[in-house]
């Protein structure tokens, strides 16, 4: 009978060492979004810069093969996007890695970033 009460003590002990330590390891899975004007282009390193238009900052962000380009809302390649550009960079930060482009919607004149999360997202 006292192995089972030592047992039990040690389960109670690890479940709440497990459930302590569960939020400091969450990772959220969805893509982030940017909305602003792409700054630069590095085709040899897959590098776009990404200027926010909400606060300004300018991020490094890694270009994929299975990056998914839309201009018109449909699909496209990586030609219709230049310095200048203004668009919408949906991306994920890794938990080791830089953060990498998933889609990049390009925004025609006079429009604005589709409505996603409020712009909460758009803190980076």
């Amino acid at each position: 009978m006292k192995i089972f009460k030592r047992i039990a003590r040690l389960f109670a002990v690890l479940s709440l060492v497990w459930l302590s330590s569960h939020h400091a390891l969450a990772h959220t899975t969805r893509s982030r979004e940017l909305c602003g004007t792409i700054n630069g282009l590095d085709l040899s390193n897959q590098i776009a810069q990404v200027k926010s238009e909400r606060s300004g900052k300018i991020r490094d962000l890694v270009l994929r093969r299975n990056t998914a380009f839309l201009k018109d809302w449909k699909r496209s390649n990586l030609d219709a996007v230049s310095t200048g550009t203004r668009a919408c960079v949906y991306y994920r930060s890794p938990l080791f890695g830089r953060p990498f482009v998933t889609k990049v919607v390009v925004l025609n004149e006079g429009d604005r970033c589709p409505p996603r999360g409020g712009g909460l997202l758009d803190r980076h």
